[in-house]
């Protein structure tokens, strides 16, 4: 099975709204395989870990997105939820996720 992260451009290949294209990736991962939502949170850690470190330096790390900061936080957020399953393979993922996500949103 072929999974598909994001539909970044629509049928005429325009640029798909942020919102859109985050909203169609989250409903796509309740069907998702366990490897999957492995390898989505794997990134979200890469990405919240980068995050993190960025606002330690004191860098302007929200501007650098085609969101806002609450909609950002508001996507990782769904994301975590979307991704929980009861398999514990996937728990220090997960649980590393929300520990960096809860530091990054305060």
């Amino acid at each position: 099975m072929l999974f598909r992260s994001e539909v970044k451009t629509d049928a005429e290949g325009r640029k798909r709204p942020w919102i859109d294209r985050k909203r169609d990736h989250l409903a796509t991962l309740s069907g998702a395989p366990v490897e999957a939502v492995a390898v989505i949170l794997a990134d979200k850690l890469h990405n919240l870990t980068a995050i993190e470190y960025d606002l330690a330096l004191g860098r302007d790390v929200w501007s650098t997105f085609h969101a806002d900061r609450d909609q950002v936080l508001w996507y990782y957020r769904a994301t975590l939820e979307a991704c929980r399953r009861d398999d514990p393979r996937l728990e220090r993922l997960s649980a590393s996720c929300s520990e960096i996500l809860a530091r990054v949103s305060g």
